[in-house]
């Protein structure tokens, strides 16, 4: 967070609080900024601007609204919204002084990186140059390999890890040695699906592909990607071990197992 971690830039959010649409909410300088004592930026999620007039009904017109986001300190629109921000000082309910105070973490940031030096100092500050200057794509180095391996154990949650088929231990982690055979269940399990921000990754790896590859050829992996309740029974009793991917689509709330890809 601001506080502990150093974080500089944090985006509000759609909801209203008491009543006051977060994206215009007096605690945005009252408190993050005054004092908690973040001087970076604080932006408007996509399409925030409009909401306040079309879903909050804080305000009859944009410029009116885009005034009360600057106002309220925030530097940085996910929107289209140079036309209200010239309305409003055009009408004179926005000042440059409100823009100065507004913006001036974005100027913060950017001179604590390093893109305003000039030249740009790329020794000094090297992420500056990826993709420019570097010879290693940064995702192929190990020690960002490892930290990414563990950044994605630490985020997996496990609810439950109790014995199986008369065993004393925990049925996690599967012990290969005494597996001859597992079943893959679901009907995206050989899919990456990406979330609406997600980049463009180098390469991915599904987890029917992990599966095999962690446990090698001596062990039978079949997978069924079928969301039919009687092909799954049936794949799942033909093996030692179903893993049975479910879980909400990242692109909707549809319930039904078929939209319903990953564990």
């Amino acid at each position: 967070g601001i506080t502990e971690g150093g974080s500089r830039a944090f985006m509000a959010s759609y909801n209203a609080w008491n009543g006051i649409p977060m994206t215009i909410h007096p605690i945005l300088n009252s408190i993050t900024r005054r004092e908690w004592g973040n001087n970076g930026i604080i932006c408007t999620d996509g399409g925030a601007l409009r909401l306040l007039i079309t879903a909050h009904k804080a305000f009859p017109t944009l410029w009116e609204g885009a005034a009360a986001v600057v106002k309220a300190t925030v530097g940085q629109f996910l929107d289209d919204y140079l036309l209200a921000v010239n309305q409003a000082i055009t009408y004179g309910v926005l000042t440059e002084g409100d823009i100065d105070k507004a913006i001036r973490g974005n100027l913060y940031v950017a001179l604590k990186l390093g893109l305003l030096d000039s030249p740009m100092d790329y020794a000094a500050q090297p992420y500056t140059g990826i993709g420019v200057s570097q010879t290693e794509e940064p995702w192929e180095k190990q020690e960002v390999k490892d930290f990414v391996r563990l950044v994605t154990a630490k985020s997996a949650i496990l609810l439950k890890n109790k014995p199986a088929g008369g065993e004393r231990t925990p049925l996690l982690p599967l012990n290969s040695a005494k597996i001859r055979s597992i079943a893959v269940i679901g009907p995206r399990a050989d899919e990456v699906i990406f979330d609406w921000y997600s980049g463009t990754p180098a390469y991915t790896v599904t987890i029917l592909e992990g599966i095999r590859n962690a446990v090698g050829p001596d062990v039978e992996v079949f997978y069924e990607p079928s969301n039919s309740m009687d092909k799954a029974f049936i794949a799942a009793s033909k093996a030692d071990v179903a893993v049975v991917c479910i879980g909400n689509h990242p692109y909707g709330t549809n319930a039904r197992w078929f939209y319903s890809p990953v564990a």
